[in-house]
């Protein structure tokens, strides 16, 4: 899978870290040379017609490169390490608390992360974390 060719994708995930002012903030990280297939669609029903739309995103340890916004190179945490940091500049994460998302460079749809795994079999270059987002 970690085939150069086939990763092109630059996704922006952007991680909750709470509320300013009563608004949602979050911290936002660019990735670049991923690979974030979509899948966009419908479902029909009487009562009329529901996106359906999802996606997964390819991280890979060796080639995947993770930037903040300002385009310094930024660090994976687990989730409960990057949630203890009182100051969460330099790192990034995945969540499954629902308060995540990303998004694919040339879309408009905000996928919010349900779920994600982390895949460490065969060679090194292979490793990486799936996310799925709905």
């Amino acid at each position: 899978m970690s085939v150069h060719k086939m990763l092109i994708d630059t996704v922006e995930l952007f991680n909750y870290v709470g509320e300013v002012n009563d608004e949602a903030s979050y911290q936002k990280t660019v990735f670049s040379k991923c690979y974030c297939p979509l899948d966009e669609g419908a479902a029909l029903s009487v009562i009329g017609r529901t996106p359906i739309d999802g996606g997964k995103l390819y991280l890979f340890d060796m080639t995947t490169k993770a930037k903040d916004g300002f385009g310094n190179p930024v660090s994976y945490l687990p989730f409960p390490d990057w949630n203890a940091l009182a100051d969460k500049t330099g790192y990034w994460t995945l969540s499954d608390k629902g308060t995540d998302y990303f998004v694919k460079a040339g879309s408009a749809n905000k996928l919010r992360i349900n779920s994600f795994s982390r895949k460490k079999t065969g060679s090194r270059k292979m490793w990486h974390f799936e996310v799925v987002g709905v």
